[in-house]
């Protein structure tokens, strides 16, 4: 067992005359008696109040758990004499008296050491993990490691996933709309830069390597996934140790096309290190904000510029906005449920304690003024955070402006809103949500309530939240006196995972928050294989059932949702080596790009039917098969044609095609046309068509169940699993030739 080294910590504390404890909320504070003057101004300034407990650890990175509690990661603490350290996480509750620490055991890598996350990147997953991955190798030069954690809130423990590919040191993360994560940039196992970006799914639990950017991505990128997902590199970074590689413009980049196009207009590009930025709320409205920064270099005063730029736009330019009151950079900025932007801490120097900014200031997006806010006790520098907590108040944690100077204190912020008279409450909401439903919100407040907010929870280090953003929730006063809330249905907007949900009134005084889980419909997404003879995929039809010539272009439709698509010709079970691997949409049968599609040249295989299957991997997990039978016909009159229809009457009135079809309870399913056959073989969920067959047919009418010339028997399909399955027909001909045709349908019962 390694013999652990105590951690060098500095713990700077006053001694508080009085102690008060203020009910405000739901919330405790921790008042001491030389801010009891500035009570006055609580209602426009705010107020701030340390602990009475600390952080145990250096608060390098932080994640407010689903729990409400926090968790800070410290790993080795800037400090390679703390290797092996004692503890490099710890989860605090905060509404605690002592804050009740627990400290994860940490993980040991494939070396037997431990795995070391300072100075990695985060993200939160769809089930409420977070996901942490590369961090320090080796100190001076800092080299990245390529390993991946998660940590389990519940359990609060650490879980080993897959590795990256790559290692990275200063890396970002970002949760994309389907729940997968993209790993940029950061220093390797050799301490270069990373240039191949990477994405975790957590379908499969690996990681997939993207074509290198054209372009160095900057150490700690901040990156946002926008609307149409894009991802929009912002302009602010960590400053680099190789010279001039943080010139890097503000980027939009297409992941599917690795295309990049430039956003101009920032203003002190090169005094963008240690910036603060947020997607401004709602996310609705496409814009981010810029927040002040210094030089790269290390040396040399921060800036007071702030910019701000619509995406929405077609050809987005940042603009320069209401600058700050006080020069910085190591600040944080926290987005509020009142929909303004806290900023706290920094320097108007870099590490320089006594160039602190201690006063907060406040931004209002609508207004664009900054409001300065209350003083903090503490000085926030290098490797500090601010977190927004369900109760409305923000934690600010850390400062470390040189190696073994560890500030531990923790000190709160109470906005404004907090102390102007009673806030709304929700009395109750379902936890489960789903994109594009609606769901009732029970408040007495009900016809004073101004919005309704979604905040994902924040991962803050160095400067950037990895997770933040704040999503609006349409919403109807309803019969029953409560409110009627419209769910966000673009997973772009909002991905999927943990949110707090918090409801303002009218005087934007927020409730105390409510956790909400957003996920994707549990009805099965029914997914079909289009074809089309343009390359740009226009005029899409399905091709179940068509007769085709010449080149053809087809592909998936729906594409949310889906991690990878495996197509297969004439191989209905999908086994063995696909015929095409496509891991980003548009998902073609042939490949292609995002605005053209390769063809798939029909002349290639013969006349007569034939089949494409799609095996899909779905980004909340597991696979669905998706088949369509389809005739080539380049040479000659085709051969027939034959379809399975469904119909709900036992006399087989009114068919339509199953291909794609919805159902539930009792179907009667057949195959047309009848001439010309003299035996059907049926099979379910057996696309080859091999082996035993469920039902074999050998007169007209040819039906799934058997039957009579007058009523064909039930499918019952309670029988089978809610989800996609397959009813394969392998008809034999008069001629003594087979064809097989195949529809794939779902179940919901």
């Amino acid at each position: 067992m390694p013999k652990f080294k105590a951690t060098r910590l500095l713990r700077r504390r006053q001694l508080l005359k009085l102690a008060v404890f203020t009910g405000v909320g739901s919330a405790l504070y921790f008042v001491a008696d030389r801010q009891r003057a500035t009570f006055a101004q609580e209602d426009t300034q705010g107020l701030w109040q340390v602990l009475p407990f600390d952080s145990q650890i250096l608060a390098v990175h932080a994640a407010l758990l689903r729990t409400g509690k926090v968790l800070f990661v410290a790993g080795s603490s800037n400090d390679e004499t703390n290797i092996p350290f004692e503890h490099g996480s710890v989860v605090l509750d905060i509404n605690a008296p002592d804050g009740n620490p627990v400290f994860p055991a940490d993980l040991l890598n494939s070396q037997g050491k431990q795995i070391d996350l300072f100075c990695c990147a985060h993200a939160a997953l769809a089930d409420g993990r977070i996901l942490f991955g590369g961090g320090t190798k080796q100190y001076d030069p800092f080299y990245g490691i390529n390993e991946a954690i998660t940590f389990d809130p519940q359990t609060q423990k650490w879980t080993k996933v897959n590795s990256m590919a790559i290692g990275r040191w200063y890396p970002t993360y970002t949760t994309l709309g389907d729940g997968r994560v993209l790993a940029v940039s950061g220093f390797d196992g050799g301490g270069k830069y990373t240039l191949v970006p990477e994405i975790f799914s957590t379908a499969t639990g690996n990681w997939s390597s993207l074509a290198k950017t054209a372009k160095t991505w900057p150490l700690y990128a901040h990156l946002y996934l926008l609307r149409d997902g894009r991802i929009f590199y912002a302009g602010g970074y960590y400053g680099s140790y190789v010279a001039n590689q943080n010139t890097l413009p503000p980027t939009l980049w297409n992941m599917t096309t690795n295309a990049t196009t430039t956003v101009g207009g920032l203003t002190s590009t090169t005094l963008r290190s240690q910036a603060a930025s947020v997607l401004l709320p709602p996310a609705q409205d496409q814009k981010v904000l810029l927040i002040g920064g210094g030089p790269a270099t290390g040396t040399g005063s921060a800036t007071r510029d702030v910019n701000i730029v619509n995406l929405a736009v077609s050809s987005p330019v940042y603009t320069k906005v209401a600058s700050l009151n006080f020069a910085r950079l190591h600040h944080s900025a926290v987005l509020l449920p009142d929909r303004t932007v806290l900023v706290c801490g920094g320097s108007g120097a870099d590490e320089d304690a006594a160039k602190a900014a201690l006063q907060a200031e406040i931004y209002d997006p609508v207004a664009n003024t900054w409001k300065v806010a209350a003083t903090a006790t503490v000085a926030r520098l290098y490797h500090s955070i601010a977190l927004l907590l369900p109760d409305g108040r923000v934690i600010t944690a850390g400062s470390n402006p040189e190696r073994e100077v560890e500030e531990l204190r923790l000190e709160v912020f109470s906005p404004p809103y907090l102390f102007r008279g009673p806030r709304p409450v929700i009395e109750s909401v379902a936890q489960s949500w789903n994109y594009g439903n609606a769901v009732e919100i029970k408040t007495p407040q009900a016809t004073d309530i101004r919005w309704i907010s979604l905040i994902r929870p924040g991962t803050p280090t160095h400067a950037f939240d990895m997770d933040q953003r704040l999503v609006d929730v349409p919403f109807t006063l309803n019969t029953s006196g409560g409110l009627t809330a419209t769910i966000p249905s673009e997973p772009n907007l909002a991905p999927p995972g943990w949110y707090m949900l918090f409801i303002t009134d009218n005087d934007k005084v927020p409730s105390v928050a409510a956790w909400v889980q957003l996920k994707p419909s549990t009805s099965p997404t029914t997914f079909s294989l289009q074809s089309s003879t343009s390359p740009g995929r226009s005029g899409p039809t399905p091709l179940q059932g068509k007769t085709v010539s010449g080149n053809l272009y087809v592909f998936l439709t729906p594409e949310s949702g889906v991690t990878q698509v495996r197509f297969f010709l004439d191989n209905p079970s999908g086994s063995g080596t696909p015929t095409q691997v496509e891991n980003t949409a548009p998902y073609d049968f042939k490949g292609g790009s995002a605005t053209q599609a390769n063809p798939f040249d029909t002349k290639t295989i013969s006349d007569g039917q034939h089949t494409i299957t799609a095996s899909i991997s779905l980004s909340a997990g597991g696979t669905q098969t998706v088949s369509s039978t389809f005739t080539v016909a380049n040479s000659g009159p085709p051969p027939s044609t034959f379809s399975l229809q469904s119909s709900t009457s036992p006399g087989r009135s009114g068919p339509t095609p199953l291909q794609g079809k919805t159902v539930s309870g009792n179907l009667y399913v057949f195959l047309t046309p009848e001439s010309g056959v003299t035996q059907v073989r049926f099979f379910l969920d057996n696309p080859s068509g091999s082996g035993t067959p469920t039902q074999v047919e050998t007169v007209a009418p040819f039906d799934f169940k058997g039957g009579t010339t007058t009523a064909a028997r039930p499918f019952d399909t309670k029988t089978v699993s809610n989800g996609s399955h397959t009813i394969t027909a392998s008809v034999t001909l008069s001629s003594g030739t087979i064809q097989t045709t195949s529809a794939t349908f779902t179940v919901a019962n």
